[in-house]
């Protein structure tokens, strides 16, 4: 390891513990991030991960009884250093992976398909799901991957300001979001946003603004968001909206716009979604 590779190291494990989540308890919302994973890619095991010096410690786990492996087993270690996510379909005749245990042994792990998860622009784990067949991907389960990645780079940052991860009624905000194509269209809507803004399944291809009327807290923040999205960039800030066709029709939420360059499409996360007569 050069002395570039060794300060950046440092970094990466500095932010891992200025975090604090090693060793922590279960938390629902990240369970859940695990089990969409599963559910989205059809896979028997999915993961939430974070690598340390000497291990991978999971978060949450969806069809396997591991907490953790060693670091050197890690396929996730590979996946710290790429921007796009890792995928391994047949780790069996994979030279890097071929005669690691988790392919010889019990396990018997074939495919692998992970995004890393970051924080102040340090890779410290995965979302990640793996198979015990060799298999292949879409370019749309990158995406999944990629976006609760995302979510739980989100959810990290909110675990930071005490409870922030939740709203007033107990759901996990981090999860309640709304995926746009590129038309601003809404391509998928999560239980949490419909439970928290009041939305029903019927606004799956409708135009957003057909169903959300944001009004900006400031000129500043729209500005700065419309520039965010332009450059590619997340956006988090407080916002108003108004909800068409909701029983309590005007909420104040913080949100984060979370942009996807290579298909024009935005997804947006509803945080401390607060009710207003």
């Amino acid at each position: 390891m050069t002395a570039h590779d060794e300060r950046a190291e440092r970094a990466r494990l500095y932010e891992l513990r200025r975090l604090g989540i090693l060793d922590s308890g279960s938390e629902r919302p990240f369970d859940l991030v695990a089990e969409d994973a599963a559910a989205s890619l059809a896979a028997p095991v999915a993961l939430v991960t974070f690598i340390d010096e000497r291990r991978q410690w999971f978060k949450a786990a969806v069809g396997t009884d591991l907490g953790g492996t060693p670091r050197e087993m890690s396929f996730c270690t590979h996946a710290l250093g790429l921007t796009e996510p890792l995928v391994v379909r047949n780790a069996a005749a994979d030279d890097r992976f071929a005669r690691n245990p988790l392919v010889t042994g019990s396990e018997h792990v074939r495919f692998y398909a992970g995004a890393r998860i970051e924080s102040r622009g340090q890779a410290l784990g995965t979302v990640c799901v793996l198979d015990r067949e060799p298999r292949d991907v879409t370019p749309g389960d990158l995406r999944t991957l990629t976006r609760l990645a995302r979510v739980t780079s989100a959810l990290l940052d909110a675990r930071q300001d005490r409870g922030a991860a939740y709203t007033p009624l107990g759901t996990p905000a981090a999860l309640a979001f709304a995926v746009l194509d590129e038309h601003r269209r809404v391509v998928r809507v999560s239980e949490a946003a419909r439970g928290l803004l009041g939305l029903d399944a019927q606004v799956v291809n409708r135009d957003a603004r057909d169903v959300l009327r944001v009004r900006w807290v400031s000129e500043a923040h729209e500005l700065a968001a419309r520039e965010a999205v332009r450059r590619g960039k997340r956006w988090t800030g407080p916002v108003v909206v108004e909800v068409f066709g909701a029983t309590m029709d005007v909420r104040a939420v913080s949100i984060t716009l979370s942009p996807s360059p290579a298909c024009g499409g935005l997804t947006v996360y509803f945080w401390n979604v607060e009710r207003r007569p």
